[in-house]
């Protein structure tokens, strides 16, 4: 248990690039093309995390002025689902909540 744990705690960055490599070299990847996905996975979530970061940055600022110039209190910012792709790696949520949003959006297709 302990060495899962340690796994975990290695960050998204780091565990999801791994878990792909294995995925891959199980459903029959060459490990070339395996190492290839599982570091491309791994360069896209540092780069969606040092975007997310700069425009918060920038973004935080900008809302806070606005919010007292207008005298509104904003207690959150939106930021889309590019900024929120990478959070269940790193947070811990239950897993229920996720595919029941599905079901309604797939209903308003037809």
């Amino acid at each position: 248990m302990n060495f899962v744990q340690y796994f975990v705690n290695l960050g998204p960055a780091v565990m999801l690039p791994i878990v792909i490599f294995i995925v891959g070299l199980v459903l029959g990847q060459s490990a070339g093309k395996a190492l290839r996905s599982g570091i491309s996975i791994g360069i896209g979530f540092i780069g969606i995390g040092l975007v997310i970061s700069l425009m918060l940055d920038n973004l935080a600022p900008a809302a806070q002025a606005m919010s007292a110039n207008f005298g509104i209190s904003m207690n959150l910012i939106d930021v889309g689902w590019p900024g929120t792709s990478p959070l269940p790696g790193p947070v811990r949520l239950p897993w229920w909540p996720f595919p029941w949003p599905s079901p309604s959006i797939f209903s308003c297709w037809l």
